[in-house]
């Protein structure tokens, strides 16, 4: 295929922001999905920026948010991690629930993130369920208008929970990575299945 006739390549800046707990967890499971869809579709690109605006960086600096990261926030749509509980019954576990705070006028970044609070019970032992920053990361890509990507990403993840590769709130033996992996090579399995189509 000649340079000429790819497909254009649309590009997006991501700020990442774990917070305390399950958060640096769950949000670079979701970053690792990301770039997944992003490598095997090769519609889009995304620049991750991280801000740390942590309890450590507080107890270090004296500041959640240092100086200089306020400045980048309207370059990015917002995939990050705070504490929610509403709602979390309905869908069988806190784990799984997404929730985004939307700018309608799309003059402000918006926010995407899992409903979870922060699990300092299990923080670090690697057995969160990341679910729900997957899916907070497929309403991201349906909200900046890549709606192919949010839906093998839905797809890779109702596949792997289908194969029960899940974590210990929703029944199984899976950690995160696994389940990381797992929605990674579902996103390979379909890109392959399309490609064959």
């Amino acid at each position: 295929m000649s340079p000429s006739a790819l497909p254009a390549t649309s590009s997006y800046s991501i700020a990442t922001i774990p917070a305390d707990g399950i958060g640096p967890e769950v949000v670079e499971a979701g970053v690792e999905v990301l770039q997944s869809l992003s490598q095997k579709l090769g519609t889009f690109k995304l620049d991750f920026v991280n801000y740390d605006w942590s309890s450590e960086t507080y107890k270090k600096t004296g500041k959640y948010i240092p100086d200089d990261d306020c400045s980048h926030g309207h370059e990015a749509r917002v995939i990050g991690y705070y504490r929610r509980h509403q709602l979390a019954a309905l869908a069988g576990s806190i784990g799984i629930a997404p929730t985004s705070n939307l700018d309608p006028t799309r003059e402000n970044p918006s926010m995407f993130e899992p409903i979870h609070g922060s699990a300092f019970d299990i923080t670090g032992m690697g057995i969160s369920n990341p679910v729900a920053t997957f899916w907070s990361a497929a309403e991201l890509l349906d909200w900046i208008g890549e709606a192919e990507a949010a839906k093998h990403l839905l797809d890779a993840v109702e596949e792997v929970c289908e194969k029960g590769i899940v974590t210990a709130d929703l029944g199984g033996k899976a950690n995160t990575k696994e389940v990381t992996a797992a929605v990674c090579e579902e996103i390979q399995n379909i890109m392959s299945k399309k490609v064959q189509a």
